[in-house]
């Protein structure tokens, strides 16, 4: 338990709520943040469930330190990939198929490189056709704004390295006993909320929209030295946002790069998700972000700074007009 957990959960028995599992069946409550990590660790995806059978699955055969360039393709057919190791380029032939598995973003690239994707962009990049599919269409995403900063009078509740670790903490951590200040990120706890639309359309277990708590202030302005340390942040996510066949984002292939010879996944990636093209979206932030919604959590977390309070209504102001002119931007009305 971090010091910040109470004041989170008696801020959410004073509006109404409890505190619920983030992974359980979703309803309105307030959280803490969940990580997969073990003895105090967070745990990457091959840790969890490559690593413990690398050495007892005989077929198995994992490549470490590896970027897959290109699907090697024979007659329309998925034979192999081209990859690079430690900047040598090898091949990897298939015995019955290949599963491509580079995530939502990767995945596209990886097929549009490999002659698979949109005709405009194979043309365009001069990539021989394999086969024109749809590849990059309806990347969907959760928009979210950042607000603050908070200042709070006890910096000690935001429990981080800046302001608590101590070299018994640190004894702890080598000597696996690890707990709370070096176990975790800085990320806080959360909170799963129904909006009034949602009510409207009699949702009311059915949370649409994320508090979510950082403890630090992300400032791109400032190095991160300079960030006070007894302030934080907190982001509203859309929980449920609303796409529409044709208004989906997309993933697409910096093409005039990939004519400049750069191969480089993330050099070549072009997103767009299109957020905020629904004014339910919109809405539903500028609600989150609503000057209720936010006094009254922070006033019952106590400890807060109520000058700092006043300074991030008005930051909650501009943003706002910010929100607004974006979205008349984005929907092409200015």
């Amino acid at each position: 338990m971090r010091p910040i957990h109470p004041l989170w959960k008696a801020a959410a028995a004073e509006l109404g709520y409890k505190v619920i599992d983030p992974n359980a069946p979703q309803k309105p409550g307030f959280a803490y943040e969940d990580a997969t990590s073990e003895i105090g660790r967070r745990v990457s995806t091959f840790e969890a469930y490559i690593n413990p059978i690398l050495h007892i699955r005989k077929k198995l055969h994992v490549v470490k330190y590896a970027q897959v360039d290109k699907i090697l393709l024979k007659d329309n057919i998925a034979i192999g990939v081209r990859y690079t190791k430690h900047g040598i380029v090898m091949m990897a032939q298939a015995s019955k198929e290949v599963i491509v598995s580079g995530g939502a973003i990767a995945t596209p690239i990886l097929l549009m490189k490999s002659g698979i994707g949109p005709s405009s962009i194979l043309n365009n990049a001069k990539i021989p056709k394999v086969r024109y599919l749809p590849v990059g269409t309806n990347l969907q995403d959760h928009p979210g704004v950042l607000l603050g900063p908070f200042a709070i009078d006890d910096p000690s509740v935001l429990s981080n390295i800046r302001n608590n670790l101590t070299i018994e903490d640190f004894e702890k951590y080598i000597n696996f006993q690890r707990e709370d200040i070096l176990s975790n990120g800085q990320s806080g706890p959360q909170a799963f909320l129904v909006s009034s639309f949602a009510k409207k359309r009699r949702e009311v277990n059915w949370p649409d929209f994320q508090l979510f708590l950082l403890r630090q202030n992300i400032d791109r302005v400032n190095p991160a030295f300079y960030i006070p340390t007894n302030e934080f942040s907190l982001i509203v996510f859309a929980g449920r946002p609303e796409y529409k066949i044709g208004n989906f984002g997309s993933i697409t292939m910096d093409t005039s790069a990939y004519r400049r010879r750069v191969r480089d996944i993330e050099r070549l990636v072009k997103l767009d998700f299109n957020f905020l093209h629904s004014k339910q979206d919109f809405d539903l932030l500028l609600e989150g972000m609503s000057l209720t919604s936010f006094a009254n959590l922070l006033n019952n977390m106590n400890n807060v700074n109520s000058l700092e309070l006043y300074r991030s209504v008005q930051n909650f102001r501009k943003v706002k007009i910010y929100m607004l002119t974006h979205a008349f931007i984005y929907r092409g009305k200015l």
